[in-house]
């Protein structure tokens, strides 16, 4: 059987993901050995030198199995400098499996027959099946035996330069996905595509797929030694902007619908991407409530790259990597352009350190002299906000809803007064514009270097943004549309508490009350609160479903993000059997008593 398939390395230890490597489909061939040595080509023992071959599997170098004349089994052979930069370069390009593939069993194989690949050459050409469903080189693991043999180092350390090669590879790995479809299209119409040229067109597309491989290999292990990629000698020593701590026990975001859609987008996301949708060639995600619908879209960042499919398959990709830790950071970016001084061409400037405190982040803490001091943020931390931003100058939203408009109309007595009207608001624009970027290597220079000779790796750190125009009308006037965002919303875990984060953001714009009344009551149905949020129903064991609503519902009146919740009293008892149905339509009353008057602020719609 010719297989391609996945294989689990083992857990992450710092992001808690299962990490996989991929293995290429096995294609015994009868080649002379003698004339592969004189092609410069080796044999190598998986089990003998297991290091090694993995870090080949994990770099898509070319593997040519030969069959032996004595039994049935077959022997590696790769290419002799594939076998020396293996050597020097020890990583493995791994990824972590998508959500919406974690049901699957523990590996995943593809079986086409023996007549679809009988005319293909040796190399692994069905490496698109396997791998494009993936993010392949998002992680990797590197050869250290001081770690235990592997450590796990993933693409953020890497900066652009990283993230730019891996897109590239993703893009050929998607081509390489449709040339086999094409190929086994062809073949059922008993059509013969694959003829000399069209072998030779994917053995250079699949040559240059290892090539990046290896390159982005490079820029792993560099990276992980120290060795920072080279920079323009050009590049400026530069210092932090003044970036204010604006959060504090709370502070006053934008609220509008376009807002809640974002979050609604990158949390349906998180939980596989169910209700996106290829629109106009890009992904999307439409949010339709009475006033008015929002389309959240992923763009390629710069306008003028050709929608093609592999684009298209590159885009879905960053959008399978979306999470709440995007809606954070976006939540983080409101907040700080609401409060802090803009300068004067109106822009804002944030730091990943700044995002990781309001996210309630502990930084690394060192001991000298008998005391702690705040030695910064672990590097993988500030690496995840740093992808978040990449994600984050993709994200474009249409805004189509209706607002009230305050004009001055004449009366028949010559006096004005305000007649509220309502119109259609359109708007199309980027969700966040960042117009600068601050890298880590731009910082400092130590004993007089350059910073292309440091050994610093290339993070973005701060950046410097405007919000898209879409949220102009919401910041004035009748449609002003604010809340109070309380800190507890951020520090919620984005993995092991995220009940109570969605929960907690679906409060914070729901529930905004006027400080002058008091308080305020609201009534929601369960059901809708859990689809709107994205939240998992458990249909085998529902009770487990209702226990965790009702733990998160306990935990944010404990953390005074709500004053009380209860069932409302005219539900209906439940039946002793298939009762979820039932309590997915019961309501609950939520309150906000004075106690918490000054957590929100006045509803607009």
């Amino acid at each position: 059987m010719i297989t391609g398939m996945w294989t689990i390395w083992g857990t992450d230890p710092d992001t808690h993901q299962e990490i996989w490597y991929w293995h290429p489909p096995i294609v015994p061939v009868e080649e002379d050995a003698e004339q592969l040595r004189t092609d410069k080509w080796v044999p190598v023992d998986p089990e003998q030198q297991h290091t090694l071959f993995l870090t080949l599997l994990g770099q898509l170098a070319e593997i040519r199995y030969l069959k032996k004349d004595a039994d049935d089994t077959v022997e590696a052979w790769v290419q002799q400098e594939d076998m020396v930069y293996a050597s020097t370069t020890p990583v493995v390009l791994a990824f972590y499996l998508p959500e919406h593939l974690r049901g699957a069993t523990a590996s995943s194989s593809i079986s086409p027959s023996v007549a679809d690949i009988a005319d293909a050459p040796s190399m692994p050409l069905l490496v698109g099946d396997t791998l494009a469903s993936v993010q392949f080189g998002e992680v990797a693991l590197v050869a250290d035996p001081s770690a235990g043999g592997w450590h796990p180092y993933r693409l953020q350390f890497l900066g652009e330069e990283g993230l730019a090669i891996q897109q590239q590879m993703l893009r050929e790995i998607t081509q390489l996905e449709v040339d086999a479809r094409t190929s086994r299209s062809h073949k059922r119409f008993k059509t013969r595509l694959l003829k000399s040229y069209q072998v030779a067109v994917r053995q250079e597309r699949y040559l240059k797929l290892h090539q990046l491989a290896q390159k982005l290999a490079e820029l792993y292990w560099k990276s992980y030694q120290g060795l920072s990629p080279r920079t323009s000698t050009t590049s400026l020593i530069r210092t932090l902007p003044e970036t204010p701590y604006v959060v504090g026990k709370g502070t006053i975001i934008p609220a509008p619908q376009p807002v809640q859609a974002v979050l609604a987008a990158y949390s349906n996301a998180q939980a596989g991407a169910e209700d996106w949708d290829t629109i106009k060639s890009v992904p999307t995600f439409v949010y339709n409530k009475e006033n008015g619908t929002t389309h959240v879209e992923f763009r390629p960042s710069d306008p003028s790259t050709q929608l093609d499919n592999a684009t298209i398959q590159s885009l879905w990709s960053q959008v399978r990597q979306l999470s709440d830790i995007d809606g954070d950071v976006l939540i983080a970016m409101l907040a700080q352009a609401i409060a802090a001084p803009h300068d004067e061409k109106d822009g804002v400037w944030i730091t990943g350190k700044l995002i990781l405190d309001y996210r309630g982040i502990s930084p690394i803490m060192k001991r000298e002299n008998g005391k702690l001091r705040r030695a910064g943020h672990r590097q993988e931390d500030l690496a995840d906000v740093a992808a978040c931003m990449s994600r984050m100058s993709n994200t474009w939203i249409r805004v189509e809803q209706w607002i009230e408009d305050d004009r001055e109309h004449s009366g028949r007595k010559s006096r004005s007064k305000k007649e509220p009207k309502t119109y259609l608001y359109t708007r199309e624009s980027r969700l966040i514009n960042v117009t600068d970027i601050i890298r880590q290597h731009e910082l400092q220079q130590i004993n007089g270097k350059p910073p292309m000779e440091q050994p610093q790796n290339s993070i973005a750190i701060a950046w410097r943004y405007q919000v898209g125009s879409w949220v102009e009308p919401f910041l004035q006037g009748a449609n002003r549309q604010v809340a109070w965002l309380l800190q507890q919303v951020l520090s919620y875990d984005p993995y092991h508490e995220t009940w109570e984060k969605r929960l907690a953001r679906y409060f914070t714009f729901h529930m905004r009350i006027n400080s002058t009344k008091g308080g305020v009551i609201i009534e929601r149905e369960v059901g809708k609160i859990i689809e709107e949020l994205s939240l998992p129903v458990n249909q085998r064991d529902p009770d487990r479903t209702r226990k965790r609503f009702e733990k998160a519902m306990d935990r944010l009146q404990a953390d005074l993000l709500v004053s009380e919740w209860i069932y409302v009293s005219d539900n209906p008892p439940l039946p002793k059997r298939k009762w979820l149905p039932t309590w997915l339509q019961y309501r609950i009353r939520i309150a906000a008593t004075s106690a918490l008057q000054n957590h929100y602020l006045p509803e607009a719609n």
